[in-house]
């Protein structure tokens, strides 16, 4: 069996201006000034899944797996008002180890705002900063608008966003359960070097 990535990356799943809508609607239920997760718009949340059911099948064959519930949509937002944190999406830090906590087995986040480090710069629809680093696999990917990534949610995969220096970084993150709890095995795949779903 020849190795693969466990990052996959599916680009277009939304459109820009499907961004724009996004951080319309779902902004002013946001917090501020706070870590910031809000519960999607109803309406922009069908409209997510509808593009991530179109790529299930591709995660299944990838990890080997059943996929039997996608989570309702989260809005984060962040911005300089955000200390970068280290997140595992189903497990928590406890006695000095990572103990799963949360039935969840994969993790996806799609990117509402593109990645700019030089003038002009946009703040409504660009950050400079907010990269999505994984220390565990030395492997970062800058945000890109409509650009989904997907990674299992274990403590293998611990993560942060990177300091965001100018603008705000707006995310939809979903979370999958596989129909079998899914036992991430680092032998059957190379780190870092993500694959287009």
């Amino acid at each position: 069996m020849s190795k693969k990535s466990p990052f996959l990356i599916f680009s277009d799943i939304l459109s820009p201006l499907d961004c724009e809508d996004f951080i319309d609607r779902n902004i002013n239920e946001a917090h501020t000034k706070t870590f910031p997760i809000s519960e999607l718009n109803s309406l922009s949340d069908i409209r997510i899944e509808s593009s991530y059911m179109a790529i299930i099948s591709k995660v299944e064959i990838c990890f080997d797996t059943t996929i039997e519930y996608i989570s309702e949509g989260k809005y984060e937002r962040y911005g300089d008002w955000v200390t970068p944190r280290i997140i595992c999406d189903n497990s928590e830090y406890i006695n000095g180890e990572w103990l799963k906590t949360k039935d969840i087995d994969f993790t996806i986040i799609t990117f509402l705002n593109d990645f700019q480090d030089e003038l002009p710069f946009d703040p409504r629809f660009e950050v400079m900063g907010g990269n999505l680093e994984f220390s565990t696999h030395n492997f970062s990917i800058h945000p890109s608008r409509g650009t989904s990534i997907l990674f299992p949610s274990n403590n293998n995969f611990q993560y942060c966003f990177s300091k965001i220096n100018i603008g705000e970084l707006n995310i939809v993150k979903h979370y999958l359960t596989s129909k079998d709890p899914y036992i991430y095995n680092p032998n059957n795949f190379m780190p870092g070097n993500p694959q287009n779903g």
